[in-house]
């Protein structure tokens, strides 16, 4: 049952993420900054209800009927924001702003409706679009930058930060600080963008930016062989 949850939740997620993104394509590059910086609050907020409810109710003993009344907690206000998010995502249509970008979107289709037999026509002459070879060509630092970047966050958060680490001097609050600090910074490096001195113009350097965090394997082995005292991490 929890896994065909975890499916489905997951699932869900990836629909909602890649329509809100989809809304946003055809509007200024600042409303989609918008939403990759609230993917990231999402995350502080949620933390940050986790240790609310976890100070509020306690208990650090699995299945302790303290630590149920958290999970209770955290899982209803949890319930209650994403509630709310349906009832905002019904309401965005009906914004001003939202309303200027559907028409000229709307005005943009009729025009490439009109152009559809000029299309045709080249189509038919030979003359075709890039394929997704050519494309990817055009855009390798960033494609694979972006591959390599998700690939070590989501190797090693959250599963790691909170289930492979363990201190005996800070019990559970170890993974929940972790993963707080983790969503602190995802937000800060997701919303400083904004600003252009945080700003990184060049494909290549990006690509070389998301290589470095490559470090992060062979930092974590070592920590595996790091003080027992400190941190104890379970052999990967």
């Amino acid at each position: 049952v929890i896994v065909t949850v975890v499916v489905v939740a997951g699932t869900a997620d990836g629909i909602g993420q890649g329509s809100l993104f989809g809304s946003a394509s055809h509007m200024p590059p600042k409303y989609t900054q918008a939403i990759v910086s609230g993917t990231s609050v999402s995350g502080v907020v949620i933390s940050l209800l986790r240790i609310v409810t976890k100070l509020v109710a306690g208990g650090d003993d699995k299945g302790s009927g303290s630590q149920r009344s958290s999970s209770y907690v955290y899982f209803g206000v949890a319930a209650a924001f994403c509630f709310a998010c349906i009832i905002v995502q019904s309401l965005l249509p009906r914004l001003a702003v939202r309303k200027h970008y559907d028409g000229i979107l709307q005005d943009q289709k009729q025009q490439l409706s009109r152009n559809e037999s000029a299309v045709r026509g080249l189509q038919e002459g030979g003359q075709k679009g890039p394929s997704i070879w050519a494309l990817f060509v055009s855009i390798w630092p960033l494609a694979i930058g972006l591959f390599s970047t998700y690939a070590v966050t989501l190797s090693i958060f959250p599963g790691f930060l909170a289930e492979d680490v363990e201190s005996k001097a800070l019990g559970d609050w170890l993974s929940i600080g972790l993963i707080t600090l983790f969503n602190i910074f995802d937000f800060a490096g997701k919303s400083l963008p904004v600003y252009e001195a945080f700003r990184i113009h060049k494909p290549m350097k990006l690509f070389v930016l998301s290589l470095v965090r490559l470090l992060f394997y062979p930092m974590y082995a070592f920590a595996v062989l790091g003080p027992v005292g400190v941190v104890k991490v379970r052999p990967l």
